[in-house]
């Protein structure tokens, strides 16, 4: 198990963890990993070893930010919600402050509050493990264990349904009921829980099916215990509950809650409903969904989200925010508020592409709408961003076929925009022709896609084609991205720049014929020196794309995910999920042990493990070991050109993992390069000195260059025959003398 990374100045502060006596068991049965002896005390080594176990726990997550992450799990056969706390931040802390609140700075505010409430009678999870590490406020870590409440169905999710098929009267009067007396007893004991709203109250579903109303409460982070509530404290949960009951309550109910929450005063209730008013203004504001806005089918189930800036590159799915929406002409009409947007509730069923900290698109379904795809922008440069989204499309619209743009507005702390979803699929490199010819279109109106490539671009079917033949469909190229589209007139030069750049992403070689396409649609004729321009162009572009490919295989991106802790940094393909790999990458060096030696040199070792191959990147002494410092780690630089050879279409086996350690001591490995093995020969040239060793039974040495070994296999020189000739000595020659011309181009 690996544990999530943490700061190294934690590793150095103890651990306090507590465990209940069922949680305790199965931790020290090594149902988080490493078992514990009987006799070991839940302290010093131990405990710390236990908190980093829960921080790498894995499970269904519900909600994953910066400073906290919430997700069900299971240990020991039995349900949990596992809540980790990562640091609060002094921004939090001085805001909360500067607003005359005591900042939350772990989850011992969750514990404690449930403890009390399961002492008054009132129903909540039960607290089966909780754990805290660190002095400062700002960074300190902790943890709460919590039982999942398994059959109990979330009171906004009952009202959803209730709004489709009405209860009996009976029912309804029940849930007044049961919900005015759990808040009479939350309040009873002192606890003020800051979010008491529909959405944190679950009802047991065999019980509510029955015709009985039984509710627990939930989400205690922010609760507030004190020996005697103030009147504000009350205002404001009742307030929150009144604001977030999506279906209209008439005069007998809200006199039902009244009699069965306690006596007060008539002004105490205009207080609830005043505050109620003043939070359903500020939904709005903020475009929040309230009342029957909220009510959306589908939405059952789903997470609900309140910033898109905090969802990572997989959030859990389906998830759901609420938004402000202004529709344009063709749209269906919605109700709208005072500044003439349509607050709803959107559904996001599908996750099409995701930036962290600056845009997320995905499908989704908005009430009382059609399904659309959202843009939605965040960060600090959103606005900017969604102003160029919008006057991007707008130019393209001009006489280039486009998603049409259903409606604009704000929501989850994003600027968005919703378009209507185009039918299709991404465009192939035999559609590069269709592609060409929007691309025309584009550069004779003046209009430039400054990011080109093919994701740009959808294939639509569904367009009658022009003749006689009846049911014959025609493909029809779309543009979708106008974030990247800037106006103006495009010159000759930079049009044949474009071209060579979407040749080079659809991994044409020779574009001869795809250049006199464009130059036909365009109207041009090119000569033999602009064919040879062309070829230049094409060639840069394709050293360019392969430089960037090869620069983003060293971070974490859409392809590529980085994990790091106080030890080492893993790097390997974002779908990788090899059960095999992730062995190897747990321990290597207890995988090397059970491997197939292939080199032993002091600078090297590579052994064969299975169907991958391990590379050891040793430390000799330790003025290697500074010079390493000094320079790019041999194993990067490796992962780097193997990643962009692959791309380009030169074979060359797929490298799998890179493992860098920190700091590496003399004797020590500074790191691990995995990539999967490749079987053939060696490519030799006719007469060398390799060639005669290769007569006396010994292994002959690979080409190398750049710090990556390239194997050609006699099958891969067979499958490039038809681009460097027919397979021989002499033209495997040639394809060493092409590969070694790439290598210098990526280093020059």
């Amino acid at each position: 198990m690996t544990p999530t990374s943490l700061p190294r100045s934690h590793l150095r502060e103890a651990a306090r963890v507590q465990l209940r006596g069922d949680v305790a068991s199965a931790v020290r049965a090594g149902a988080l990993g490493e078992p514990l002896a009987a006799s070991e005390r839940m302290e010093g080594a131990a405990a710390n070893r236990v908190f980093e176990a829960f921080f790498g726990i894995h499970g269904e997550v519900f909600r994953d930010t910066r400073r906290r992450r919430t997700l069900r799990c299971e240990i020991g056969g039995k349900g949990y919600f596992a809540k980790l706390h990562l640091g609060t931040g002094w921004r939090e802390i001085f805001a909360s402050l500067a607003a005359l609140k005591w900042p939350v700075t772990s989850a011992r505010n969750e514990v404690q509050a449930c403890r009390t409430l399961t002492a008054h009678g009132v129903r909540v999870p039960g607290v089966a493990a909780f754990g805290a590490r660190g002095v400062n406020p700002a960074t300190r870590q902790s943890f709460v264990l919590l039982d999942a409440l398994d059959g109990f169905v979330s009171l906004e999710d009952v009202g959803n349904d209730w709004s489709e098929q009405p209860p009996s009267s009976s029912l309804k009067r029940q849930a007044v009921t049961a919900v005015a007396t759990l808040a009479r007893c939350l309040h009873a004991a002192g606890i003020c829980h800051r979010d008491l709203y529909l959405a944190h109250l679950l009802a047991d579903a065999a019980q509510l099916a029955g015709g009985d109303v039984e509710l627990a409460v939930i989400d205690l982070h922010r609760a507030v215990c004190r020996r005697r509530l103030t009147k504000r404290d009350r205002i404001r949960d009742l307030a929150a509950l009144l604001y977030s009951t999506a279906l209209p309550l008439g005069t007998a109910d809200r006199a039902r809650f009244a009699s069965c929450y306690g006596p007060h005063a008539d002004s105490f209730w205009a207080a609830v409903d005043a505050r109620a008013a003043r939070l359903h203004l500020r939904a709005s504001a903020r475009g929040l969904a309230a009342g029957t806005g909220a009510l959306t089918d589908g939405a059952r189930g789903a997470v609900s989200i309140g910033s898109l800036r905090d969802l990572g590159r997989s959030p859990p799915m389906p998830f759901r925010f609420d938004a402000a929406l202004t529709f344009e002409q063709d749209a269906p009409a919605l109700t709208l508020n005072a500044a003439g947007c349509s607050t709803r509730r959107i559904v996001c069923a599908e996750l099409l592409r995701v930036q962290p900290g600056r845009r997320i698109v995905v499908r989704a379904d908005v009430g009382g709408a059609d399904e659309v795809v959202v843009k939605a922008f965040v960060g600090r440069h959103a606005k900017r961003d969604c102003r160029r989204e919008r006057r991007g499309h707008a130019a393209l619209a001009v006489g280039v076929p486009v998603a049409p743009l259903r409606a604009s507005g704000f929501g989850a702390g994003a600027q968005l925009l919703a378009f209507g979803v185009v039918p299709g699929r991404t465009p192939q490199p035999e559609d590069i022709d269709g592609v060409l010819t929007v691309l025309a279109q584009m550069h004779a109106r003046h209009v430039r896609q400054r990011d080109l490539h093919l994701g740009n671009f959808l294939i639509e079917y569904g367009r009658p084609a022009a003749g006689d033949q009846p049911g014959l469909m025609t493909p029809n190229v779309v543009a979708i991205d106008g974030g990247g589209v800037r106006p103006g007139r495009v010159g000759r030069r930079t049009a044949l720049k474009d071209v060579a750049r979407l040749l080079a992403d659809a991994n044409v070689v020779n574009g001869e014929r795809h250049f006199e396409r464009y130059a036909d649609a365009r109207g041009w004729t090119l000569s033999a020196h602009d064919m040879t321009h062309c070829a230049c162009l094409l060639a840069a572009a394709r050293r360019h794309r392969a430089r960037r490919y090869a620069a983003k295989a060293g971070r974490s991106c859409t392809a590529f995910r980085v994990t790091a802790n106080a030890d080492q940094r893993v790097l390997l393909a974002r779908d990788d999920d090899d059960p095999a790999l992730a062995t190897i990458i747990a321990d290597p060096e207890r995988a090397m042990q059970a491997s197939v030696p292939l080199k032993q040199g002091r600078t090297a070792t590579v052994m064969r493990n299975g169907n991958f191959v391990i590379k050891r990147y040793n430390v000799k002494n330790a003025w290697h070991g500074w010079r390493m410092r000094l320079r790019e780690f041999r194993g990067r630089r490796a992962w780097r050109v193997g990643h962009a050879l692959r791309l380009v279409g030169i074979p060359t086996p797929r490298p799998r993992a890179l493992i860098e350690r920190h700091r590496p001591g003399a004797g020590q490995a500074a790191g691990y390069l995995i990539a999967d093995y490749a079987k053939g020969d060696a490519i030799t040239p006719p007469g060398s000195a390799a060639q005669t060793t290769e007569a006396s039974g010994r292994t002959p040495p690979r080409f190398q260059t750049g710090g990556a070994k390239v194997s050609l296999t006699a099958n891969a020189s067979v499958a490039t025959s038809g681009r460097w000739g027919t397979s021989s000595p002499a033209s495997d020659v040639t394809a060493l003398e092409a590969t070694r011309r790439f290598f210098d181009s990526l280093r020059h």
